[in-house]
């Protein structure tokens, strides 16, 4: 039995559901709220109602239905499935862990821009997550990527204990250029910079013009270039959707400038000369199959060293590797799942084992 037949053996957070026949109460407000209701829906799972929090309670009424506080669902319900419909990182976990002592409490992880990590999931991408699970370079990595499969299909909070992990030595030690794509306020930019210190530059692009104004702030006086704009497969512009946050995306009413990393660098052939990248860190809001596109001849002369998101969509964890092998070659791939309640913040580091072709060949 491998690793994905064992996982498939546990019970599946939808069936215990249904099993219970309790009260189903989403548990917070918001966009989070009416994706977990639908995606509930489409399974034959109805709600009966929403709470919050307390102090997020305030007379609010959600979807028709007025917003609970936590006293009001166990005096009205009993004992009732909450089903977590807001995400939760880093320390703040502790308050699912927290309610799940006293509560069934159930974490579905809806990927952003489409598809779930569930059960079905896995059913269905049984071989090619075995696959996956089998190429990856360290038990580290492995024991993340069960992890994660495991919350998946139950939906318990328990298998979402922070993890340790430490960038591959490859993704930190050059002395070149590396791109940050996504990179928001900064945090992400300079964090790189203090851990590896020999690199030239950081080229951090952000198109959403509120965080980019903290980017250019956090960043100023330290090797950082910025760039305003979003990284997708042709330059121009495109609809945004600029929130100020790290939900921002591409499609929307503001238009907002677009490059490819291959047009901004300059590599319009394998031949064109260009600054040398050493790594890339990727977090597209779901761009990043447009983003791998429009950068294959600057990742095939350089192969560079690749940190992608792969949880914006959830088919990204399978179609993302093959993209890296193909453009990349032969590498070795490590995963990151941060701690994080639903599945978000998945990374998938990969690590050329060939040479770069513009320094060998250019």
């Amino acid at each position: 039995m491998n690793i994905i037949e064992e996982i498939l053996r546990l019970p599946d957070m939808t069936g215990v559901i249904k099993a219970r026949k309790r009260p189903v109460l989403l548990y917070g407000m918001g966009n989070g709220a009416e994706l977990t209701d639908a995606y509930l829906r489409s399974r034959g799972i109805i709600p009966d109602g929403v709470f919050a929090s307390d102090g997020f309670v305030r007379g609010q009424s959600f979807m028709g239905k007025r917003v609970l506080s936590v006293a009001e669902a166990e005096r009205l319900y009993g004992d009732f499935t909450a089903v977590l419909s807001f995400a939760l990182e880093g320390e703040k976990r502790s308050a699912a862990y927290d309610f799940a002592e006293n509560h069934f409490l159930v974490c579905p992880s809806l990927c952003p821009f489409g598809g779930a990590y569930d059960a079905d999931f896995v059913k269905k991408n049984a071989s090619a997550l075995a696959g996956l699970h089998d190429r990856l370079a360290d038990d580290t990595s492995k024991n993340a990527l069960g992890q994660l499969l495991r919350f998946a299909v139950t939906g318990d909070p328990k298998y979402t204990a922070a993890l340790p992990f430490s960038a591959p030595q490859g993704y930190i030690s050059h002395s070149v250029t590396h791109i940050d794509i996504g990179a928001y306020d900064g945090t992400t930019a300079l964090e790189y910079l203090q851990t590896n210190k020999s690199c030239r530059e950081v080229v951090a692009f952000e198109p959403d013009p509120a965080a980019f104004a903290r980017l250019m702030h956090n960043t100023s006086g330290s090797h950082v270039r910025c760039v305003n704009a979003a990284v997708t497969d042709r330059s121009g512009t495109a609809g945004f959707s600029a929130k100020g946050s790290r939900a921002s995306s591409l499609g929307g009413g503001t238009d907002v400038k677009t490059v490819s990393l291959d047009g901004f660098f300059g590599c319009k052939s394998l031949a064109s000369p260009h600054e040398e990248i050493g790594s890339i860190r990727i977090d597209g809001e779901g761009s990043e199959n447009a983003i791998f596109r429009g950068a294959a001849n600057l990742i095939y002369t350089s192969r560079p060293s690749v940190c992608t998101a792969v949880y914006h969509r959830a088919d990204d964890i399978l179609t993302l590797p093959r993209h890296l092998e193909y453009q990349l070659g032969s590498c070795d791939f490590f995963l990151e799942v941060k701690p994080y309640i639903p599945a978000f913040d998945v990374f998938l580091y990969a690590i050329p084992k060939n040479p770069s072709f513009y320094r060998e060949f250019i």
